[in-house]
């Protein structure tokens, strides 16, 4: 009997898999391709005034949660863009990472952790804040390139050098000076968070490390607060 060949997976659910494995997460959507609309679907959603509330990135035109209320219930879809798609796969960055392909790579990931991070709570039963979301994405994106980097390099520490580089990539600069005062400041408070975070995460020895990713997505929000303040002399804002 001929063996039943099995399709490769897409970008898209490699970087699920990566995503929940990391935090040992329960799989709250099985299949993450039905969830994504094109440039045509989100322009039907917002031309049908049928989204209640986007959770996008702070690009233009850059890629978005969008929920909506479908018979009496909360449904989620994730945008992807057409050019962010094309980019991707023009330069993947299962292929190699550098700067053609950075910044599509965080606003993918950052999407698809929003999206994933909304299911679990749901699934749990628990709030989650704009903020907290926020955070919790930049934690992952950092974690993200930094597998990749580590998966091209055939090493699992990143040296001083690309450590600077790559926080100088993902955080700070004028990326949200086109956005209004409160979401500009939850943008920069969570990049500042999770900076302070992953500094904390650098220090441990590298088999703490996964243990403790794992608690930092348990955590509730009063909860990161707190230990971050305690561990590295942060202190939290609520929106």
């Amino acid at each position: 009997m001929a063996k039943k060949s099995i399709s490769p997976k897409s970008f898209l659910e490699e970087m699920q898999d990566l995503i929940e494995r990391t935090y040992d997460m329960n799989r709250s959507i099985v299949d993450i391709g039905g969830f994504v609309i094109g440039d045509e679907g989100y322009r039907r959603l917002v031309a049908n005034r049928r989204v209640r509330r986007t959770i996008g990135s702070a690009v233009v035109g850059g890629p978005a949660v969008l929920i909506r209320r479908e018979r009496g219930s909360l449904r989620a879809s994730l945008y992807y863009p057409g050019w962010l798609v094309r980019r991707l796969e023009k330069y993947s960055p299962l292929r190699n990472l550098d700067q053609r392909n950075l910044g599509a790579l965080v606003l993918f990931v950052e999407e698809l952790d929003h999206l994933l991070l909304l299911a679990d709570r749901t699934r749990c039963g628990r709030p989650v804040s704009l903020l907290e979301m926020e955070f919790h994405a930049n934690v992952t994106k950092d974690l993200v390139v930094r597998f990749l980097l580590g998966r091209h390099r055939s090493r699992r520490k990143l040296n001083r050098r690309e450590r600077v580089w790559l926080q100088g990539e993902l955080y700070g600069g004028g990326r949200y000076s086109h956005l209004d005062v409160g979401i500009r400041e939850r943008y920069q408070e969570a990049e500042r968070l999770a900076n302070i975070y992953m500094e904390f995460l650098d220090r441990l020895p590298l088999p703490a490390r996964v243990p403790e990713l794992r608690r930092f997505h348990r955590r509730g929000w009063q909860e990161h607060w707190e230990f971050l303040s305690r561990k590295a002399g942060s202190r939290g804002r609520s929106y």
